[in-house]
């Protein structure tokens, strides 16, 4: 079974803290082309609720301590919406530029909503009505 994608992905088991070792020595296997090291502590993780006590449990094993703290993550309530998977890279490129208030899909009265399309003019002699309604420019 494959692993899930970042939109189905929770927090479980994200919020605790980890040793892990460095390995200095690596060198490619010539027969499968892995990376390979003769550090057996390079595959070994020890977890811990807090930073503190990950950081007392490694100076009590006389350790150098390097901490790497977590990237804060953003909350995106409101702020994204699952359309802008499909927007046009120009329109992707505008939005982050001036901002989304400055591209057509959203000062379009239909704007972001699953049946927006473009009007279109056919021979230069007005609007043509679109999915059933009269369609507004």
């Amino acid at each position: 079974m494959p692993a899930r994608n970042q939109m189905q992905s929770g927090t479980h088991q994200t919020k605790h803290w980890e040793i892990r070792f460095e390995s200095p020595r690596t060198w490619g296997n010539p027969l499968m082309g892995w990376t390979s090291t003769a550090d057996p502590y390079v595959g070994l993780v020890a977890k811990f609720d807090t930073k503190e006590q990950a950081e007392h449990f490694a100076k009590k094993q006389g350790w150098e301590v390097e901490i790497a703290y977590p990237a804060p993550v953003g909350d995106f309530n409101g702020k994204i919406s699952y359309s802008y998977n499909f927007l046009p890279e120009h329109i992707e490129t505008l939005i982050k530029q001036k901002g989304k208030k400055s591209a057509v899909q959203f000062k379009h009265p239909t704007g972001r909503r699953s049946n927006w399309v473009k009007t279109l003019k056919y021979h230069g002699d007005g609007v043509v009505a679109q999915h059933g309604g009269e369609a507004h420019e």
